[in-house]
């Protein structure tokens, strides 16, 4: 049986477009907000990867040119910001503790 490794944003656009609410269109953009920000994409009934396989990575764009620094190296990147890992490290460190159990 093949098995297939796919990043969430690109996993839900694919679901979405077989089994939920896109199933009738060709092209769709499925948009997620959780550690990070993704957008997968879907072009006539195909998911789009790009030409070096990053595309939909929306949350590494950047959005605050002496901002943050981020994990994949660069600064400002808007899911630094925007995120539900920004949300949590923004909260007071009881209330941290007490959201995740």
């Amino acid at each position: 049986m093949p098995v297939f490794v796919e990043n969430e944003a690109n996993a839900g656009a694919h679901g979405e477009k077989e089994f939920g609410v896109a199933k009738n269109y060709e092209n769709l953009i499925y948009v997620s907000v959780s550690t990070g920000i993704g957008i997968g994409i879907i072009m006539k009934n195909e998911l789009y990867r790009g030409v070096k396989g990053l595309a939909g990575e929306m949350g590494h764009i950047t959005i605050d040119l002496n901002g943050l620094k981020c994990s994949c190296g660069n600064r400002g990147c808007w899911e630094l910001y925007a995120s539900e890992k920004a949300l949590l490290k923004s909260l007071p460190h009881h209330l941290q503790k007490s959201s995740l159990q």
